[in-house]
């Protein structure tokens, strides 16, 4: 995901909020989206959900009977395709980008037996819409698993080529909607609504905002010191309001990875430090 989508926000945890009725509904959007984007930010893009639309294709028509989808991208699953088969690429036809892996477009010439399963660009979170030949597919004609395989249900297969030159309400196109991403947990909600109440009132120079002040004056005996405070912990999620720091840390938190060791298996001497 190349941007923020939508990350929800719950003002439960707010006990001073900023009152946005000064404002009015499109200021505190604005707010919210700030918030949304900085927690984005902070927690390595990992959460908020996208809605995006894909045109599947088949890359490469020959043999195509062997292949069991339609998409062959670079990641952890099981990949049976052959070593020519790429991933998706982006490719602008008409004035919009589709996300394609074959230069098909009013024709060419696939095999006549589609792919009962295809493995969408996710994670995929939820089925918006699927279309064939611009008629909607019943949503319990498919089913999603392993948070990225489209995989049919009712007997049929998917096309293996469409005309990408056609919009998806014509005949001979192929078109899957879907909510893409990792929904942002109950406590990233909480948070933002903390932070787009604690924006609001650094914007409006409210003096019950929590947040880090970048100007600080002392003075004292006639003499004004300014101290400049560079931001170096917001910029890791150091806000100084301990509810989002918590959270923002313990998301960023690197994850331990598993391993498998024989103790029958004798080392090669210099590995490990043997």
């Amino acid at each position: 995901m190349n941007e923020l989508c939508e990350w929800p926000v719950d003002y439960a945890a707010c006990t001073d909020c900023f009152d946005f009725g000064r404002l009015g509904k499109a200021d505190q959007a604005k707010f919210e989206r700030m918030a949304g984007e900085f927690l984005w930010e902070w927690t390595d893009r990992v959460f908020g959900l996208c809605e995006v639309s894909v045109r599947p294709c088949s890359s490469g028509c020959e043999g195509a009977r062997r292949w069991t989808s339609s998409f062959w991208g670079r990641g952890p699953f099981p990949w049976t395709g052959h070593i020519s088969t790429g991933s998706w690429v982006p490719m602008l036809i008409g004035g919009k980008w589709y996300n394609v892996t074959c230069g098909c477009l009013s024709s060419c010439s696939c095999a006549i037996e589609g792919p009962k399963s295809l493995a969408l660009p996710g994670p995929v979170n939820q089925i918006v819409e699927v279309k064939i030949d611009g008629e909607v597919v019943p949503p319990e004609a498919y089913t999603v698993m392993y948070g990225r395989m489209l995989v049919r249900t009712d007997g049929e297969r998917w096309p293996s080529c469409q005309n990408l030159l056609a919009p998806s309400t014509e005949e001979d196109t192929f078109e899957v909607t879907y909510m893409r991403g990792v929904p942002v947990p109950v406590p990233g909600q909480l948070a933002a609504g903390i932070l787009a109440s604690e924006f609001a009132k650094a914007a409006c120079n409210d003096r019950g905002c929590a947040l880090p002040k970048r100007v600080q004056q002392i003075v004292r005996q006639d003499v004004t010191v300014t101290l400049m405070d560079d931001f170096a912990n917001l910029k890791e999620g150091g806000t100084g309001i301990w509810f989002i720091d918590q959270w923002v840390q313990t998301m960023r938190r690197p994850r331990g990875y598993a391993s498998v060791r024989s103790v029958d298996v004798k080392r090669k001497a210099g590995v490990y430090g043997a």
